[in-house]
């Protein structure tokens, strides 16, 4: 999906979230002037968004292969700022892990994305919070934080955080 189409769904999306779910079908019927592409980005960045099944349902341990990663995946570039995109790793309840590239010092990191569709002001928020206090934590069963910024993305601006990979089991497992 290119920046502009990109763009376009998200506002979309952003002003039906500020109707009732009964009339978002009507509402999105005249937005999109009968774009049927158009309805169907816009219908799945929404299902992503809401709690209808939405990021706000799945759990911290979300299978790495889920619709919701896969989505993403399709819309990232191979780069975010100094990274280069190897694999998703995981999900959570806003963010989805990628293992990455950093250009210098040449290492593999873990690359925590916000999820498309959800970084209102308050996910933001808590984004920075967590960059924040994570940043400042020194203890060897916390992943290191290398890194919280901002890169320009065709999902628009992606915050992002870049932590040591840790390889290993998940928590859940």
């Amino acid at each position: 999906m290119d920046p502009d189409r990109w763009r376009q769904v998200k506002d979309i999306c952003a002003a039906l979230l500020d109707h009732d779910i009964d009339r978002r079908q009507a509402v999105m019927r005249d937005l999109c002037a009968g774009d049927t592409t158009l309805e169907a980005d816009v219908e799945e960045l929404l299902r992503f968004a809401t709690h209808d099944g939405g990021v706000l349902e799945q759990p911290v341990w979300a299978p790495a292969a889920s619709d919701i990663g896969a989505a993403m995946v399709a819309w990232l570039p191979d780069r975010i700022g100094n990274y280069r995109i190897l694999r998703l790793v995981g999900e959570g309840g806003m963010g989805t892990v990628f293992e990455a590239e950093q250009d210098r010092p040449r290492r593999n990191v873990a690359l925590k994305l916000v999820k498309p569709g959800v970084a209102d002001r308050e996910v933001l928020r808590r984004f920075e919070f967590e960059s924040q206090a994570l940043g400042r934590l020194q203890h060897p069963g916390i992943a290191q934080i290398y890194e919280a910024g901002t890169a320009e993305t065709a999902l628009g601006i992606q915050p992002y955080l870049a932590m040591e990979f840790i390889h290993g089991q998940t928590l859940r497992e």
